[in-house]
């Protein structure tokens, strides 16, 4: 729940209504590590990619523009709502298949008020989230002005008496 949490903020971020949302996006300007970015990396074809390293942090409206079409050209929208409703269903199941006396409406409670969001929200409860470097296995190609960066979240949500952990890691280009 907390990888979801963050990839819908991420995407917020970029795609937002800042009316909506009370903030001004500021993820690719400052070069931010997203999961838009990650994916956009992913999926990006070699001219792309070279859009992404001359364009990805420079705050400027100019390069940010060019980062949210490519975000667009590469249907990054369509994947995030995708991922959304798969993950949703997902972390559902995986709350009804909870069984040590947990109480499941803590969990759904929260699935609802974040499910679907269009702004930023407050977490009722304690919420930590920390970042640590972390190994994995592949490595993108440096450009200019890019270097490798190892990006590892770790998030655990504590309501009441019972905690949820989640995390992912990945490899991304950051300045």
């Amino acid at each position: 729940m907390g990888q979801f949490f963050q990839v819908q903020d991420d995407y917020l971020d970029c795609f937002g209504d800042s009316a909506v949302t009370g903030k001004i996006g500021t993820d690719i300007g400052k070069g931010k590590c997203t999961w838009l970015s990650v994916v956009a990396l992913q999926r990006a074809s070699p001219s792309q990619r070279l859009v992404m390293e001359e364009h990805y942090g420079v705050p400027e409206e100019e390069s940010v523009c060019k980062i949210k079409g490519l975000y667009k050209e590469l249907n990054l929208p369509a994947t995030y709502r995708a991922y959304e409703e798969s993950t949703s269903s997902m972390i559902r199941t995986h709350i009804q298949q909870i069984s040590r006396g947990l109480n499941h409406n803590v969990f759904f409670n929260f699935l609802d008020k974040i499910h679907k969001r269009s702004r930023y929200i407050h977490c009722e409860g304690t919420v930590w989230a920390e970042e640590e470097l972390r190994p994995v296995s592949r490595v993108v190609k440096e450009g200019p002005n890019l270097r490798p960066f190892i990006f590892y979240t770790y998030m655990h949500f504590v309501v009441g008496h019972s905690t949820l952990h989640t995390g992912y890691g990945v490899t991304v280009m950051c300045k």
